[in-house]
C-alpha cells in the first residue's frame, strides 16, 4: 500500500489492537485525534481476542483509518476461505 503524505495534520499509528474497540475510542481523545485531518495506522492485530472486532473492522476506510495486515487477519482470511483451517486460527486465540 502506498498512501500520499498528510499535508493537513498528524498521522498517529497503533499496533495490536485486537478488536478493543473502547480503547480506540478513548486513546483518540487523549491526544486531540481530528478524524478530518488526521489518520489513523493499526500496525499488527486488529481484530480477534475480543467481541468487538467485528465491529472494528467496519471503520477501516483507507482514508483516515488504515490496516496492515498481520497474522490474526491473515488467518481469519484462510478460515473464511477454507473452514478447515479453523483449528489452527482458535489454536492462536481466535474466535
Amino acid at each position: 500500500m502506498k498512501v500520499d503524505r498528510n499535508n493537513l495534520g498528524l498521522d498517529f499509528i497503533v499496533r495490536d489492537i485486537h478488536g478493543h474497540l473502547y480503547q480506540l475510542d478513548k486513546q483518540p481523545q487523549e491526544v486531540a485525534f481530528d478524524p478530518s485531518c488526521n489518520r489513523l495506522f493499526c500496525l499488527g492485530d486488529i481484530n480477534d481476542k475480543s467481541p468487538n472486532s467485528e465491529s472494528f473492522l467496519t471503520i477501516i476506510d483507507h482514508k483516515t483509518y488504515f490496516n496492515i495486515l498481520s497474522n490474526h487477519k491473515a488467518m481469519v482470511i484462510a478460515k473464511l476461505e477454507n473452514p478447515d483451517t479453523a483449528p489452527r486460527h482458535k489454536s492462536n486465540a481466535g474466535e
